[in-house]
């Protein structure tokens, strides 16, 4: 019966201090090991977080070069296995990487996409091209280029050869002599010699006649006495001189040249006059020197 009392004191014992510290409760009734209670708190992953590391981590590993015969490449127009080198243009710029092999290396050398090169032929759907510096060659497609786009997506036209004139050999004056028979032979040659002369010579057009000097004065004289002009009268001049032919603005004239009289700043000067003379008619008098129109 000990036993059983000294249950009971303790229950009451443990009842009381239950209700009177509240702080003791959560250790009473808590079935977690002391290693868990006293483990950190760990707060959630951020799910962006999370990405971004993840994202930063692909970033940081070196991706391969893209290997040329894995592209799936559109096909090239069917002008461009016409192609002559002559056609190519000077340049074209890659559009994937370029291994070329090196003789004697063990390792190809890439070039990359972007750079230029020369391209050397078009073979099938192939463009053969050389960098720009060394007699190596490399093979890749010809839309893996573009050259289709340099060349305006169009076959350029094919370039015209020169006609090719034949050379004869000038005949030498002694092997002439020494075959040519004796009787008529020379004159009939130097007849043929002269008629070539004459077919080799251009023919002229015909120019028209010039006009005479007394022409030239009399249209000139006609002029002033109908008042074309305001900078001098006909009893100002002192001499009339039929000129020669001219060209103004791309027009030929018959030309002539009054001299007259006129009160200067300088005091009493001979200035001359000069008329552009067409059909027998004056078109317009200028001053010789600067061409300007006399009004």
């Amino acid at each position: 019966m000990k036993w059983v009392s000294g249950l009971v004191g303790v229950a009451a014992i443990g009842a009381v201090g239950y209700f009177a510290e509240p702080a003791l409760q959560p250790l009473l009734f808590s079935f977690h090991s002391s290693a868990e209670t006293d483990a950190p708190e760990v707060e959630p992953a951020d799910p962006a977080v999370a990405v971004e590391d993840e994202l930063a981590v692909k970033e940081s590993v070196p991706e391969e070069p893209a290997v040329t015969e894995e592209v799936a490449w559109p096909e090239a127009p069917e002008w461009v296995a016409g192609l002559t080198p002559e056609q190519l243009p000077e340049k074209v710029t890659l559009k994937a990487d370029l291994p070329i092999t090196v003789p004697g290396a063990k390792q190809p050398m890439v070039i990359s996409s972007g750079v230029q090169v020369m391209p050397v032929r078009v073979e099938g759907t192939d463009l053969v091209v050389s960098p720009l510096a060394g007699p190596l060659e490399g093979k890749l497609p010809v839309m893996a280029t573009d050259l289709v786009e340099v060349l305006g997506g169009e076959p350029p036209a094919v370039p015209e050869e020169e006609p090719v004139v034949a050379e004869t050999e000038t005949p030498d004056p002694l092997m002439l002599d020494s075959i040519t028979p004796a009787g008529d032979s020379e004159p009939e040659m130097a007849e043929n010699g002269a008629a070539e002369e004459a077919e080799e010579e251009p023919a002229t057009a015909e120019e028209p006649a010039a006009e005479s000097g007394t022409a030239i004065v009399d249209a000139m004289q006609a002029s002033i006495k109908a008042g074309d002009v305001k900078e001098f009268t006909f009893d100002q001049v002192v001499s009339w001189e039929a000129g020669d032919t001219v060209e103004r603005d791309g027009v030929t004239y018959e030309s002539g040249k009054a001299a007259y009289k006129a009160e200067t700043i300088f005091g009493v000067k001979t200035i001359e006059a000069q008329a552009l003379i067409q059909g027998g008619k004056v078109i317009k008098w200028i001053w010789p020197n600067s061409g300007m129109e006399i009004q």
